[in-house]
């Protein structure tokens, strides 16, 4: 009821500092026909998924808006139109579309308390559909080594990636290092400001605006019992929220730019490759699927492998702490793959070396996302 949104004022709710200035919003005329285009494809993403989708408690099902779209268009969809068009000189959404229900969901991994489940959010759907649409107006650039919810893209193509490439570097007579790098719930962690720079670089000043307020205007309400708790989200993003994947995928890499940058070293120089589609220089030092960060390397030495590991994981964390990330150490995997007469020597000094600062065993097999990888590919 009215109770429950009775926090969310306008002082806590229209929060412009975060946003910065408010940009003049759209023309009469160009409002018109955005929301005429909006509506027309609302109204038919609507009537070709119209039932699946679940809803906080305080919405309409997807059903009866597909109805009401599609069904009652002489009466309804004009006047969502309208609705539309002062959204779009208004800039100001509905507080409905930024709050979210939080949903509890087991994740089977028999850890006690909120370690056993992932919470995702339930979202109004006109809300959710309006800003999966304006998302998917930009053309976005992600990198070659991303292939998490990339489309055309899948997690196998991952796996053979890196089978493919400790395969080829084993072939050559490298000894190799891999680390598997997974972040602490990074998703709703992740800064605003780097979601902001993605935001600002694929879409104009009043486009880019409205979008950014879908995370910074963000809220949760939790149910237990008959109680309801109403929070303000702070960073990151919601997972139930489309864009949310590739959002944070684009964010991520600007994040580990200056990382990769300032980790490699000249051993790295066997990983690059020309891309026989673009003609451009890229390497194969890293492969990720969303928030995991697989770092392959070439080593010549125990010390120098133990020395690039402690390097690798001091300045991921430095560049982590930065936009609010941290790793989660506890599934930190490191293989390496020795050749050479000295192979097994270097395996147990390596070992040696590396308990001085950590807890993981090196091994020449790790299980990641449900694949077996070997050190030699």
């Amino acid at each position: 009821g009215d109770s429950l949104w009775a926090p969310v004022n306008h002082d806590t709710y229209l929060d412009e500092a975060s946003l910065g200035e408010k940009p003049s919003g759209s023309s009469l005329l160009d409002a018109k026909a955005i929301a005429h285009t909006t509506a027309l494809h609302i109204s038919s993403s609507f009537r070709r998924r119209g039932r699946g989708t679940a809803v906080p408690i305080w919405s309409y099902p997807r059903a009866l808006w597909g109805y009401a779209l599609n069904k009652v268009t002489q009466s309804f969809l004009p006047l969502f139109e309208c609705f539309l068009q002062i959204l779009y000189i208004t800039l100001d959404t509905p507080v409905q579309w930024h709050i979210s229900q939080g949903v509890a969901v087991s994740k089977h991994n028999d850890k006690p308390l909120c370690l056993g489940f992932r919470l995702l959010h339930l979202l109004d759907v006109v809300g959710k559909e309006f800003f999966k649409y304006h998302w998917n107006q930009a053309d976005f650039c992600f990198d070659h080594a991303d292939y998490g919810f990339i489309p055309g893209k899948r997690r196998e193509h991952a796996a053979l990636a890196l089978r493919v490439t400790l395969w080829r570097l084993a072939a050559l007579g490298r000894s190799t290092l891999v680390g598997f790098h997974d972040l602490t719930s990074a998703f709703p962690s992740i800064a605003f400001t780097a979601q902001d720079k993605v935001i600002n670089d694929y879409f104009h000043a009043w486009f880019s605006w409205l979008l950014r307020t879908r995370q910074h205007r963000s809220f949760l309400v939790l149910f237990d019992q008959g109680q309801a708790m109403l929070s303000r989200l702070g960073s990151g993003d919601r997972q139930g929220d489309t864009p949310v994947p590739q959002k944070f995928t684009l964010a991520f890499d600007d994040v580990l730019s200056t990382y990769f940058s300032e980790t490699s070293t000249i051993n790295d120089e066997f990983l690059k490759f020309v891309d026989p589609c673009s003609g451009l220089t890229e390497t194969l030092q890293s492969i990720r699927l969303a928030d995991d960060v697989l770092r392959i390397g070439t080593v010549t030495s125990p010390a120098q492998a133990a020395a690039t590991v402690l390097l690798w994981n001091n300045d991921l964390d430095n560049t982590l702490a930065d936009f609010n990330l941290a790793q989660n150490r506890s599934k930190l995997q490191i293989l390496v793959n020795w050749k050479g007469r000295n192979a097994r020597d270097y395996h147990r000094m390596f070992k040696q070396h590396v308990s001085t600062f950590s807890t993981v065993q090196p091994t020449q097999n790790a299980l990641h996302l449900g694949y077996w990888h070997q050190a030699n590919g």
